[in-house]
């Protein structure tokens, strides 16, 4: 349909791809695990919603989306199951969805784990939910989380939520691990975007899944320049993707409102174009998908017009739950893994990797499969709970040091056991030395000024000078040519056709595969000369950092207090 320049945001064409993905399977995948003689199936949710509700919302601003109540399930489902589902390794995708090849995998990868005992064990996964009210469930304990809980549950996964808050919790409120969320009651999108990076800092485990649902806020308060509502919104995924490059998000366009005027502005400036910004990032390779829930929740299910009731927030899980069931199985996706980030423990006798995605036992715990340059060494090696830490207890580590670590033969846990990505990662051990590096913000400033103190706790006075970006994968296929049509960047090696490689833009799309990853260290801000005259000697006096530049000075680098007063003069920036 056409779009009047009057109402359209400013979304630029040349962000949008030339190939839009399909984000509707043609199969909905049904992952099932083996149940017990004793459980009683008439206790179970039903697993698939009787019709697989629409990929896209209506475009015109004049006719709205049909809702079908049809697709409610028969029965509501138990609010929690009475007995857990034991993870066996029958647990696998029976069909598998088909995908456009720039957004999403072209297949779940079952869950069935390997032989070994300690491989049954489904790993946890994490799932954030990120909104307003609705999504901390007004009205409902829980709202449409209680509900997905149970759902995906019943489906063999192991859920966690994650998130900052705990209000209007389901039972047993005392489980964080299945209350924490992030919904904001009566929040906008730009507050959601101004504090997503400190919740995100103060989160115990990444998110594997975002399930986004935000701006009706910003319409019914009637803010100024509504039209740019779905830029701010796309600005937010933009965020998000940048400090969770690894996490699935599924982001909804807006649900019906029974106030007219303002639902008349949500159709005519924000939903029509939802799924034109999640077409956008997915073309750019981040995981990003959409959901309908607009036309999934009907109005006659949100008693005050705006709130859904519990029957709402039952189909809301169901939209989330299918949606989810596209993109990650009970033991994680099909991407390859990656690492996520990597801690030293201040005694610098304990590592600790995170990785994207859940990791096989066997693989992960063959110390001959780790590797640290500068005669350090590794005594030790263990797989957390969660499957996603590696904890490595080290010796011969110094502080203040860059090192490289070499990882190989890692898998992780779907039944194609997928190789971990890149097998040579930066990290640096500027960390605090002691305790007494905990000062409040009044003292920082006091204290970071003292030259023993900055030393010893680098972390706190911000005077760490080396960072390197980690994140580089394939897209799961690319365009060789019109000839040969799409192919996997792994078959580049494979079928012998790395000659393609030459092209900047498979290059681009096949980083990996075309060796073309580029990790850079940046210096860090702090890295500047003294405004201060530093002391050169007792004949020479003081004289400013710029004039150590010359060569009748340059001999002063060589003092150690000098070096670090004038670090870009000396050039000792690291």
């Amino acid at each position: 349909p056409s779009k009047s320049p009057s109402i359209e945001p400013s979304i630029a064409e040349s962000d949008s791809p030339s190939r839009k993905p399909s984000m509707q399977p043609s199969k909905e995948p049904s992952f099932t695990h083996s149940k017990s003689p004793s459980e009683d199936p008439s206790n179970s949710p039903s697993v698939q919603p009787s019709k697989q509700p629409s990929s896209s919302p209506s475009k015109s601003p004049s006719i709205e989306p049909s809702a079908n109540p049809s697709r409610s399930p028969s029965g509501s489902p138990s609010l929690r199951p009475s007995k857990k589902p034991s993870y066996l390794p029958s647990v696998r995708a029976t069909t598998q969805p088909s995908f456009s090849p720039s957004a999403q995998p072209s297949s779940i990868p079952s869950s069935s784990p390997s032989t070994s005992p300690t491989e049954f064990k489904i790993a946890t996964t994490f799932i954030l939910p990120l909104g307003d009210s609705i999504t901390q469930g007004s009205g409902i304990p829980g709202g449409y989380r209680k509900h997905l809980y149970d759902f995906l549950t019943d489906d063999g996964y192991k859920i966690e939520f994650v998130g900052t808050k705990i209000q209007n919790c389901f039972s047993p409120c005392d489980d964080t691990k299945i209350n924490l969320h992030d919904g904001h009651g009566g929040k906008t999108i730009q507050y959601i975007d101004e504090n997503i990076n400190g919740w995100m800092q103060t989160y115990e485990h990444d998110p594997d899944i975002i399930l986004l649902l935000i701006g009706t806020n910003d319409f019914g308060q009637k803010l100024p320049n509504l039209k740019n509502a779905i830029n701010k919104w796309d600005s937010l995924i933009d965020k998000i993707v940048r400090l969770k490059p690894h996490a699935h998000v599924i982001a909804s366009n807006l649900l019906e409102r029974k106030d007219r005027k303002t639902n008349n502005k949500i159709k005519k400036w924000f939903n029509p174009f939802v799924q034109d910004v999640v077409n956008k990032h997915a073309g750019k390779g981040h995981k990003v998908s959409f959901v309908n829930l607009r036309s999934d929740v009907p109005l006659k299910y949100m008693p005050d017009g705006l709130h859904p009731n519990s029957k709402g927030y039952e189909l809301m899980a169901m939209a989330f739950r299918t949606a989810i069931k596209k993109v990650v199985a009970p033991n994680g996706d099909n991407h390859r893994p990656q690492i996520a980030r990597i801690f030293v423990a201040r005694g610098l006798k304990k590592m600790t990797i995170i990785f994207s995605k859940p990791m096989l036992d066997k693989s992960v715990n063959n110390i001959k499969n780790f590797e640290i340059n500068k005669s350090a060494s590794i005594s030790a090696v263990k797989l957390d709970e969660t499957k996603k830490r590696v904890i490595l207890d080290v010796d011969n580590l110094k502080r203040g040091e860059k090192y490289k670590l070499y990882i190989s033969g890692l898998h992780d846990r779907t039944e194609n056991k997928l190789k971990s990505v890149r097998n040579m990662h930066l990290f640096s051990t500027c960390l605090d030395s002691t305790e007494t590096c905990s000062v409040n913000e009044i003292q920082i400033s006091d204290k970071c000024s003292q030259r023993q103190f900055k030393l010893n706790c680098p972390v706190t006075c911000g005077t760490c000078t080396f960072r390197s970006t980690l994140s580089c994968e394939d897209f799961q296929s690319v365009q060789i040519s019109e000839k040969i049509g799409f192919k996997q960047c792994e078959s580049l090696e494979r079928d012998d056709m790395n000659h393609f490689c030459i092209d900047t833009r498979i290059r681009e799309k096949c980083p990996v595969t075309c060796g073309a990853c580029q990790f850079r260290s940046t210096i860090a801000t702090t890295c500047k000369d003294s405004i201060k005259r530093v002391k050169i000697s007792e004949q020479i006096g003081f004289k400013k950092c710029k004039s150590l530049k010359f060569k009748r000075f340059d001999f002063a680098c060589k003092f150690g207090y000098i070096k670090e007063a004038c670090p870009v003069s000396c050039n000792a920036c690291t």
